[in-house]
């Protein structure tokens, strides 16, 4: 019971940190900016913040994760930032502390992992968290019922799916899960952040769209046709454009498909003859 109370204050004290930092570092950021993506980016930070802070408190951790994580950290600028932070905001300095304290709270989490209840933890993390932001709201902002009422949705989904359900549900999956891999996986916030603020907010995806279009401009070659090339032409695949490759394969298709099937279709009857021959005598 002494284990459970003290991790529950200090993940309750941590989530309250973070998730306090996180509310105001977004509404810190002017008009015009996308604050979704934006923030979804730089929370999504702790993919590299908590293997350098596993590492630096002795935990081992495989290659192969520690390859994911760079590779997850490009992932997100790209889908969040491509074109670049061009401005520095107070807000990223908040999101970027609300980042560290989100690894905190997943190395905490995955050191009690194994000596208290999961669901009792989350409990008894909330009810702290709540006491402390209700604190804060307090002091900080002057809250009033009818502005509580007019953002009912918002709050019950943030309390309910976003708290109650997606922390409960990060505690359970780290009874049997490196901190390092749960944060590769958690990142997968910042996919949601930007395609969330794209419909429902209407903020722009950073180069996204750019780069599709770029994307959907570019030949492939006709895979088809190259591969039947290879097959039955015994030549090397010739240097040159893909385009003209394609009209190249092409044509070779064209010209030589018929006369290779007519041909393979004869060696196939002529066999099929002799076979039967075969048979005839030696049934006869």
């Amino acid at each position: 019971h002494r284990t459970l109370l003290v991790s529950g204050v200090a993940c309750g004290l941590l989530l309250a940190i973070t998730v306090n930092l996180q509310q105001l570092g977004l509404s810190l950021y002017p008009e015009g900016v996308a604050a979704a993506a934006r923030g979804g980016f730089l929370t999504a930070l702790y993919v590299i913040f908590v293997p350098l802070l596993a590492l630096l408190f002795g935990k081992r951790i495989s290659l192969p994760v520690l390859l994911a994580v760079p590779v997850a950290a490009v992932g997100i600028y790209l889908l969040c930032l491509s074109k670049g932070l061009s401005h520095i905001y107070l807000g990223d300095v908040m999101l970027l502390l609300c980042a560290l304290g989100f690894s905190v709270h997943i190395l905490v989490i995955d050191r009690v992992r194994d000596t208290v209840d999961s669901v009792a933890l989350s409990m008894l993390q909330f009810f702290v968290c709540g006491i402390l932001s209700g604190v804060m709201m307090l002091i900080f902002e002057q809250p009033s019922f009818s502005a509580i009422l007019s953002a009912w949705m918002p709050i019950l989904y943030a309390g309910l799916f976003s708290s109650a359900i997606g922390y409960t549900l990060q505690i359970v999956a780290q009874k049997d899960a490196n901190p390092t891999v749960v944060s590769v996986l958690m990142s997968m916030e910042s996919v949601f952040a930007t395609l969330s603020g794209a419909i429902f907010l209407q903020e722009v995806l950073s180069g996204i769209g750019e780069i599709m279009q770029d994307a959907l401009k570019k030949t492939e070659p006709n895979f088809f046709s190259m591969g039947y090339y290879l097959t039955f032409s015994g030549k090397q695949l010739p240097q040159m454009p893909v385009a003209e490759l394609n009209d190249y394969l092409r044509k070779y298709l064209d010209d030589n498909f018929m006369l290779n099937y007519i041909a393979d279709a004869k060696q196939g009857l002529m066999y099929s003859a002799e076979k039967a021959y075969e048979k005839k005598e030696a049934a006869i």
